[in-house]
């Protein structure tokens, strides 16, 4: 079976490295291959690896309590690449690149797109394929070109008149606002997404923030999560007439706030966490500017 991706395994920075016990992170669609990726990285490092069985969100979460609870000096991150998070034990970022060619159906898809100023936006797996966009493009005018993570915040859509996200699955392209065109390489197809929804559902948590008399400001305790001015916010809230607690946790889930008595909850962890079903209403710290 031919594989559809590789590791960006730089094997001459993994031999230098002195190391005793590995902590090795993995997201879910390289699970199958796990044992012989670990194998690879024991040959060449020559050190015991221990396996992060949580899920791998992302380099915003990198686990250092469980290499520092295991006694590991140096954690391996598969599937992204540096986010900035700062670690005291050092982190190998090992990103994945997928192994795909655009069609011939979605170039001629693609070239019917008639908007002059455009961004073009992938996903790490998939940043080669830029380049497709960009001689397809030759004669408009290219206002972006970015590789993107799904919490990507898009402040400058108004100066484009749309966006062409590349790559698969809605995760990275639902975080782009205004006209948005979806090209699905695994499914071989180019949509419209439909944003206005989006905007109409934040607008909507805007107005029930207003109304809301008690707060609950979530932190999450992943470092690449975390919000240090909570103190600031809080006191925010107060002033104006507000009842505000801060709440700490490691993954934001439904089932934990359920039985808090707020009437609302601020997130300022990851933004798509907004992606899950709440029973309460919740709102991302980052919209709030609009109110």
């Amino acid at each position: 079976m031919v594989e559809r991706y590789s590791l960006c395994l730089n094997i001459e920075e993994l031999k230098k490295i002195e190391c005793n016990r590995i902590l090795l992170q993995f997201p879910e669609g390289i699970k199958a291959k796990i044992i012989r990726i670990c194998e690879e990285i024991k040959k060449i490092t020559n050190a015991e690896v221990i396996l992060s069985g949580d899920v791998c969100y992302g380099a915003c979460d990198i686990r250092i309590n469980e290499a520092k609870l295991m006694n590991c000096d140096l954690i391996i991150h598969i599937g992204h690449s540096d986010f900035g998070v700062h670690s005291d034990i050092p982190v190998i970022y090992i990103p994945i690149k997928f192994k795909v060619k655009l069609s011939k159906k979605l170039r001629e898809d693609l070239s019917k797109i008639e908007d002059k100023n455009i961004g073009i936006f992938t996903s790490e797996p998939y940043n080669n394929l830029l380049k497709d966009l960009e001689e397809l493009y030759k004669d408009r005018r290219i206002v972006e070109k970015k590789i993107i993570f799904g919490c990507y915040d898009d402040k400058y859509y108004n100066k484009r008149d749309a966006a062409i996200f590349i790559g698969s699955g809605k995760f990275h392209p639902l975080c782009l606002r205004g006209k948005v065109y979806f090209c699905d390489i695994e499914r071989n197809r180019l949509v419209v997404l439909d944003t206005k929804k989006e905007e109409m559902k934040k607008y909507a948590r805007i107005q029930k923030l207003k109304e809301a008399e008690r707060v609950g400001i979530l932190i999450s305790s992943k470092l690449g999560q975390y919000y240090g001015d909570f103190v600031e916010l809080k006191s925010k809230l107060e002033k104006s007439g507000k009842y505000a607690e801060i709440i700490i946790m490691d993954e934001i889930t439904d089932d934990k706030l359920i039985g808090m008595n707020f009437d609302m909850f601020i997130n300022t962890a990851c933004p798509r966490i907004l992606d899950n079903k709440f029973t309460k209403p919740i709102i991302n710290l980052r919209d709030i500017d609009l109110w």
